[in-house]
């Protein structure tokens, strides 16, 4: 004696709404019980047209999606800034993720994709593009010789007097 048959549940198409039936496998059983709860169709032409509709449906890619798409948009070629050959990363000009115009990106190296995005500050003395310590090269080089010589509280001080108005005039 074997086990007992368990009862199959009654179950109808989400499509057409025809009543589904356990199916028999090649080897002459019928479908697991298992299998039979998952199913929800009668065919696979009633699964692929309700399927097909709902993909028609999707919603709108994320920012990551977006970003995986423009990456296979764009073929691998060199840094349009460098040349550099290699790994390149796909850069959006509008810096808009979801706008993946071929005109709106372009394949940059790590190190120009990372200058492209990095913040320009502006040094606190003169103005002009920063080097460190919030000074272009030229007063960088100069506060750095100051504290080599051990005459740096004056250049200090200019330093720390430009940064205090700087900072009063973002406010």
């Amino acid at each position: 004696m074997g086990r007992p048959r368990l009862k199959t549940p009654e179950k109808y198409c989400e499509r057409c709404g025809k009543k589904l039936e356990r199916r028999l496998l090649s080897s002459g059983y019928e479908e697991p019980l298992y299998w039979f709860n998952r199913r929800r169709f009668c065919s696979v032409d009633c699964a692929n047209k309700t399927l097909g509709e709902s993909r028609m449906s999707t919603p709108a890619p994320t920012p990551k999606q977006s970003r995986v798409r423009a990456r296979n948009a764009v073929p691998n070629a060199p840094c349009a800034i460098c040349g550099r050959v290699g790994y390149t990363e796909v850069h959006h000009k509008d810096k808009n993720p979801m706008n993946n115009d071929l005109a709106n990106l372009v394949r940059l190296c790590k190190s120009c994709h990372a200058k492209q995005h990095r913040k320009k500050s502006l040094c606190v003395v003169c103005g002009l593009p920063v080097k460190g310590h919030h000074l272009c090269s030229k007063h960088w080089q100069a506060w750095r010789k100051s504290i080599l010589r051990g005459w740096d509280t004056e250049y200090t001080m200019m330093i720390k007097t430009a940064l205090e108005n700087q900072i009063e005039r973002a406010e």
